[in-house]
């Protein structure tokens, strides 16, 4: 107002000159006072009251302008402040993104390298089982030496039935012959024994095949639970790639807005230049309010000013504490050298203490034991006469010299005792002065703490008086750098489009290079995979093949022995008892191999979750290494535009991953589906190998039934004997021979 009244001051003094001016000076004047003079004055006051209304209603109008002017700058402050909020969500989101994408990176490195560590482990299963392949040869081998050494032993046997035959017609013929029939019995339990001995080897090695089999058992299982971890990742892969898909449909639609908006501001802009005519009439109010903020600044300066002085004498104050701190801490370090060189003192004196009350408690002794020499002597003469009295003067001068010596050396002692009393007193008193000294540093740091408070809250004072200056300043060119900043932005974007299409390009042809090599490695896994089953299977038959033989091998066995028993005279109910002990045995340790088998199971189960367990352990620390490597990224990639290039080509990249997991997840199935093939396999296989053992069992307890028969037959033999030994020598042979018979 102050300034609208100038203005109209100065023009009506104008137009005062320019009327005087205009009339001539050889009219003379009147006098204010003259009575034609006032209605001239009355038209003049109404002129100059008619134009200083005019000027007010100017004024007006020109205030209104101001204040609409003002109005919109804030309102176009408020817009500018709201574009940048939304900016700045717009780069967290961004931010996010890239982070997520990151994250995702880092599930895929993690999946693959799960995958590469199952390929390991499917290339060792392949060589345990080149292994035991290796072990089936020697088994192989070993069974045809078995069988070799079977072949003579059927040899051997036709030799003996063909003697046997011979000595049971001799062995009718006298006693004498009895006692060789002995002894070709002992020599065929020999061969009996080493039969046994043999076919306990081969029980050993249809066990070792048996392990054999439990182990690739158990292998299978750890590849099914592997597989079935492989497929929880990849479905919780899948939830992933769903909540990151929507976040992307989220961030394209806040950037369509964001894109909206800056249009909008575009043509507000575009607007706001069509106005700056008018606003040009309005740079000398500005003028005058930039000079104002001058003068608030220049106070704000006096007023930094001082702050600073501040600072600087806190600064110095603190400065001079630090000295103070370390004068204290040098004096502590020498204290504490002193200290720990008068411990190393008392230690010296502690030791030499000990070495003198040792030297005394040695002299006592001495002293002690020539006192009791002296006493026993004493009493030993004190029935001889003065002379030889007088003799033992030298001992007892002895005796004095040792006394006055423990004197000295207790003296010495409690002289030593006080000297260590006192350095401990010294010690105690260093020890005090210690803590007085700490009382003080810490008194010294709650100050140090209290004036660096005070320092921070200077600076941040500070700060905030140069912020405040620093905004008034640039308020109005920010606004004339962000519109060139905007059309600058503009301009890399559409140049960096076609930077982000050949990097698009370049990723794809890579992701289809390395797609290829993954068919390729999976086309040879899945040739190794059918390569293991069928020598598995060749495994499997190769085992039944050997087991029949073996079950024959048995029966032709059993047969001997069953021969032998019946030639047998001395076999007894003491080898049938040894035999259910044996049946009983057996079944006892089957019932053990089952137990263990449970507690493998179970061992291999918490394995498995052990492991689990650790994996997850260490991904805490990746996690901890990728947010340091994420938050340099963020540092770095600061740009909106080339943040949503990223995310197109992200959004790329997961349609090449679902396509390559849901193919994964494909032959994962099929995988499963062999693996349990395999195991149906596996189980049959168990099934035969607990009906052989059930066989064996049976067969061991008919052979003791058998074997209970033939010792019954061999009684009545005998008996059949003495019948025939009563009624003569000559009808002997023909009934033995006849109950032979019968017995057959």
């Amino acid at each position: 107002m102050s300034s609208s009244t100038d203005l109209t001051m100065m023009t009506y003094d104008q137009q005062q000159q320019e009327e005087d001016d205009d009339i001539p000076s050889t009219i003379d004047f009147l006098g204010p006072n003259h009575a034609l003079m006032q209605p001239l004055q009355k038209a003049l006051l109404d002129r100059m009251m008619r134009k200083v209304n005019r000027i007010s209603i100017l004024l007006k109008d020109k205030e209104e302008e101001n204040r609409r002017l003002s109005r919109y700058r804030e309102d176009l402050g408020s817009q500018l402040y709201t574009f940048q909020q939304q900016l700045g969500t717009l780069q967290t989101s961004i931010e996010d993104a890239n982070n997520n994408r990151n994250n995702k990176d880092d599930e895929v490195r993690i999946i693959k390298d799960k995958l590469e560590g199952l390929i390991q482990e499917y290339d060792e299963s392949n060589k345990d089982m080149n292994k035991q392949i290796v072990l089936l040869d020697k088994a192989r081998d070993e069974r045809n030496e078995v069988l070799h050494v079977l072949d003579q032993l059927k040899g051997y046997r036709d030799n003996i039935e063909g003697y046997i035959a011979l000595k049971k017609r001799e062995a009718y013929k006298g006693e004498d012959n009895i006692q060789i029939v002995e002894k070709d019995k002992l020599e065929q339990d020999g061969h009996v024994i080493k039969n046994k001995y043999e076919i306990m080897q081969l029980k050993g090695l249809i066990e070792g095949g048996e392990r054999n089999k439990v182990n690739m058992t158990e292998e299978y299982d750890m590849l099914n639970k592997s597989l079935l971890s492989i497929n929880n990742d990849n479905n919780a892969l899948d939830g992933i790639k769903d909540r990151y898909n929507k976040e992307y449909n989220n961030i394209e639609k806040d950037i369509e807005k964001i894109n909206r908006e800056i249009n909008s501001i575009g043509e507000g802009i575009l607007e706001h230049i069509g106005q700056e005519t008018t606003i040009d009439r309005n740079t000398i109010n500005t003028i005058k309010e930039a000079k104002d903020v001058e003068e608030n600044n220049i106070k704000k300066e006096g007023d930094i000013a001082l702050a600073q002085n501040d600072r600087a004498r806190g600064v110095v104050d603190v400065i001079n504490i630090k000295a103070h701190n370390n004068v204290l801490a040098d004096r502590i370090q020498e204290l504490e050298g002193g200290l720990i060189e008068m411990e190393e003192i008392s230690d010296k004196y502690e030791e030499d203490i000990i070495k003198r009350m040792r030297q005394i408690d040695k002299k006592q002794l001495m002293v002690e034991r020539l006192n009791k020499e002296y006493d026993d002597k004493r009493n030993s003469f004190a029935d001889v006469a003065a002379e030889e009295a007088e003799a033992l003067g030298p001992l007892e001068a002895k005796i004095r010299g040792l006394r006055n010596m423990i004197d000295e050396c207790r003296r010495k002692s409690d002289e030593m005792q006080k000297k260590w009393i006192i350095t401990q007193s010294e010690l105690r008193e260093i020890n005090d002065n210690e803590d007085d000294i700490k009382e003080r540093c810490d008194i010294l740091n709650t100050k140090i703490i209290v004036l660096e408070e005070k320092y921070r809250r200077l600076e941040g004072a500070i700060k905030r008086r140069v912020d405040e200056g620093k905004i008034c300043k640039k308020e109005i060119i920010q606004l004339r750098e962000d519109m060139v900043k905007i059309n600058k932005k503009i301009g890399e974007y559409r140049k960096k489009e076609g930077i982000v299409n050949n990097e698009l390009k370049d990723v794809e042809g890579d992701i289809a290079n390395r797609l290829i090599i993954l068919e390729d490695n999976k086309s040879k896994t899945y040739k190794a995979v059918k390569d293991s089953k069928e020598k598995s299977i060749e495994l499997e038959e190769e085992l039944i093949e050997s087991e029949r033989q073996l079950a024959q091998w048995e029966k032709k066995i059993k047969l001997e022995e069953e021969l032998q028993a019946s030639l047998d005279p001395n076999v007894g109910q003491s080898e049938i008892g040894a035999m259910k002990k044996e049946i009983h045995r057996m079944e006892l340790r089957y019932r053990q191999l089952i137990r263990r088998q449970e507690e493998m199971v179970k061992e291999m189960t918490r394995a498995v979750e052990k492991r689990d367990i650790i994996e997850l352990k260490y991904e805490g620390g990746k996690n901890d290494n990728r947010n340091t490597r994420i938050k340099k990224d963020i540092n770095t990639n600061r740009n909106i535009l080339g943040l949503q290039r990223k995310l197109n080509s992200m959004s790329e990249a997961v349609t090449m991953v679902d396509v390559d997991m849901k193919e994964k997840e494909g032959k994962i199935i099929t995988t499963t589906e062999q693996i349990r093939d395999l195991n149906e396999v596996l189980n049959g296989t168990d099934e035969e190998a607990g009906m052989m053992l059930k066989e064996v069992c049976e067969g061991i307890v008919r052979k003791g039934r058998q074997f209970s028969e033939v010792v019954g037959i061999q009684h009545e033999t005998r008996r059949l004997e003495k019948w025939a030994n009563k009624l003569g020598k000559s009808t002997k042979g023909e009934m033995v021979l006849v109950v032979l018979v019968e017995v057959v």
